[in-house]
């Protein structure tokens, strides 16, 4: 396919041009496999979580440390 065919820098470039836009990015994602990572990096780049009283959050950080995956892509 035509969109494999990419150099990994042009595709960089292509979606941080596009950092903002993060409608286009999500619909980028379901266009071609290879391009989920490119996009994901930048819409997942910064998460923002509110703070709640049940303690769920807690729970939440223990299952992302837990994950093989997940504790991979976690800066603190």
């Amino acid at each position: 396919m035509i969109v494999d065919l990419l150099i990994p820098d042009v595709l960089d470039e292509v979606f941080l041009r596009l950092h903002q836009d993060k409608e286009s990015l999500h619909a980028l994602t379901l266009v071609c496999r290879s391009w989920t990572r490119y996009a994901q990096r930048i819409l997942f780049q910064r998460i923002s979580f509110r703070p709640r009283r049940d303690g769920s959050f807690v729970d939440f950080l223990e299952h992302l440390q837990q994950s093989r995956f997940l504790s991979s892509s976690i800066r603190h």
